[in-house]
């Protein structure tokens, strides 16, 4: 057997083993750790044609026994209005905290916390509350808070792919707020690293978001 076979065996055993054993997707930062993910924008609404993209850089501030805090910092955004582009190079910074299992607790910091808050329910992966096996699923929910008006979350695993030669856990979710007479809702896919827990990457579709609540826009990120 060559070595390449010996390879390809090997890396098809380890997932194999994994595909058959319940995940527990619980990511455990340590304090400090640094992320990078680009963030991609896009409107569906083709009268008002509109992009970003963005670097977010995330920084594990604090670890207790509730969860962690994330400090994320913009490094600059690329905007596209029509054939125009714009480069915006304000450093907008927020601060979470989230639950152990990844949920948002608060919004310390941010420019706008509602919004931060209901975009949260897409960009932030909430981890079930045990190991789960292909085909299974779970909810959050989100109760309403001040602006928030609440949001509901359903996740759903699919199985493991391959992404950069990692062994990842492709989960769908689905989503809606509560209360709202346009209420942000969607569909979507986290990729998770199968042995860590930690979000790879995410796309997703949210209706009711662009162009005053009237459009839909496409959502992603990727680590880098």
């Amino acid at each position: 057997m060559t070595s390449l076979a010996v390879l390809f065996f090997a890396m098809s055993s380890g997932q194999n083993t994994l595909q058959n054993k319940a995940l527990d997707l619980r990511w455990k930062p340590v304090s400090g750790a640094v992320t990078e993910y680009e963030m991609v924008i896009n409107s569906l609404d083709k009268s008002q044609p509109f992009s970003a993209e963005a670097l977010i850089v995330q920084t594990i501030s604090k670890v207790s026994s509730e969860g962690y805090t994330v400090r994320s910092v913009n490094k600059g955004t690329m905007m596209r209005v029509g054939t125009e582009e714009i480069r915006d190079e304000r450093t907008n910074e927020s601060v979470v905290r989230h639950a152990g299992n990844g949920a948002v607790l608060s919004i310390e910091k941010a420019q706008n916390s509602a919004e931060t808050r209901r975009l949260a329910v897409v960009t932030r992966f909430v981890a079930p509350p045990a190991p789960v096996n292909v085909g299974g699923g779970w909810q959050h929910r989100y109760e309403p808070d001040k602006e928030f008006p609440g949001a509901r979350i359903t996740y759903r695993y699919r199985g493991l792919v391959e992404l950069n030669k990692f062994a990842v856990a492709e989960i769908e979710f689905s989503f809606g707020e509560d209360g709202r007479e346009r209420p942000y809702k969607g569909t979507g896919t986290w990729w998770v690293d199968a042995n860590t827990g930690q979000p790879l990457r995410m796309k997703a579709t949210v209706e009711n978001w662009m162009s005053g609540g009237t459009a839909s826009g496409t959502i992603s990120l990727t680590k880098r």
